[in-house]
């Protein structure tokens, strides 16, 4: 397994080693920075270049809470799989297209099982594309990747989007499109609808 993740996350929880340090309560600040221009619609192209041409999508999320995340990392008893754990929920694995084994240890590590619905496709299409804008904005904060795509064609991955709707931050891999502009056009709020309807009304 190609997955190693280098436990820098501690550091969030301070220097300080004693057990009595680790059971405070942990608050995680995201800190913004956004420009001053703000994107609309008609700023960007309407002919846009999908990332995967695929024929099904498997959903994976992870529901836990952040705090109940990172005390939770080192606490199996399995290295293996608390480094796949970390490197999954908060790092950059998968590397590449070459580094899909944890697709397969995905329940192992929190995540749950769903095949999306046919009828989701188009927006699916929409979101995941190439987009050109002239302006937007990001933002800095611990991501946490609770929701991973899973894109396939004839039973193949051709693709994998790993999203933290937080922080409206992604890692992509799996197309030659350019992914800068992902969640430039409203992609974030799109999705959260498509995927988590009950809670996009709170």
């Amino acid at each position: 397994m190609k997955c190693i993740f280098v436990f820098s996350v501690m550091l969030l929880f301070g220097c300080n080693s004693d057990d009595s340090s680790l059971n405070k309560t942990i608050q995680v600040q995201p800190l913004i920075k956004e420009t001053d221009e703000k994107i609309t619609a008609s700023e960007v192209e309407d002919e846009s270049i999908p990332f995967f041409d695929f024929d099904e999508v498997i959903l994976y999320n992870n529901p836990k809470h952040e705090i109940e995340l990172f005390s939770g990392l080192g606490n199996s008893g399995d290295h293996f799989l608390d480094s796949l754990k970390g490197g999954v929920l908060f790092g950059r694995c998968p590397k590449d297209m070459t580094d899909l084994d944890f697709v397969n240890k995905l329940d192992k590590i929190g995540y749950s099982k769903q095949e999306m619905k046919k009828s989701s496709f188009n927006l699916l299409n929409e979101v995941f594309s190439e987009k050109k804008v002239t302006s937007g904005y990001a933002m800095e904060c611990v991501s946490v990747f609770r929701d991973i795509f899973i894109f396939k064609k004839r039973g193949e991955i051709v693709g994998v989007s790993k999203i933290c709707f937080s922080c409206e931050a992604n890692h992509i891999i799996g197309t030659s499109a350019n992914t800068d502009n992902f969640g430039m056009d409203g992609d974030y709020s799109k999705l959260f609808t498509l995927v988590h309807p009950k809670k996009s009304g709170d």
